[in-house]
């Protein structure tokens, strides 16, 4: 009798424990963590893709089709995102190489469409000198982009 009280504990515990780790997930991102194939434009013209990924403990990243051209090269984006509402409010920071050293700050205002798994909205491109504060200044807008990507789903070959 007394196995039977501790297995009937042990289970209500992982259940308990199962309901509360899949709020978390839902409270922290549910379905909106994942990889993004996105497109960027600017006044209505391509600029770039890029892949986007929120990682599930709320930072984030980018790698970016125009990283490395003639006259630019800077790295991948590291940063944080948040859900606020139907949207997903995120800020990164990379490091510009050429045509000179500096940093820029991505700030990224977006629609997740769970549903689809899609997602669309804008970004604001701010510079700064090597030395600058993208965490508390506004630097200089280069540009407002506008983006739209959907989701990476694993394609089986039988499917």
């Amino acid at each position: 009798m007394k196995n039977v009280w501790k297995q009937t504990m042990l289970f209500a515990m992982l259940c308990a424990w199962m309901i509360i780790s899949a709020e978390a997930s839902v409270a922290n991102g549910g379905e909106v963590d994942g990889t993004y194939l996105t497109t960027i434009t600017l006044d209505g013209k391509f600029a770039s893709r890029s892949v986007l990924t929120f990682h599930s403990d709320r930072t984030m990243s980018v790698v970016d089709s125009a990283q490395i051209s003639q006259n630019l090269m800077f790295s991948d984006q590291q940063g944080v995102w948040k859900k606020r509402g139907n949207h997903v409010v995120g800020q990164t920071i990379d490091i510009t190489f050429m045509p000179i050293p500096g940093l820029a700050r991505n700030d990224y205002d977006l629609i997740v469409d769970e549903q689809n798994a899609t997602l669309s909205g804008h970004i604001e491109l701010r510079t700064y000198e090597i030395s600058g504060d993208p965490l508390h200044d506004d630097g200089v807008l280069i540009g407002i982009y506008e983006v739209t990507g959907e989701r990476l789903k694993i394609k089986r070959p039988d499917q």
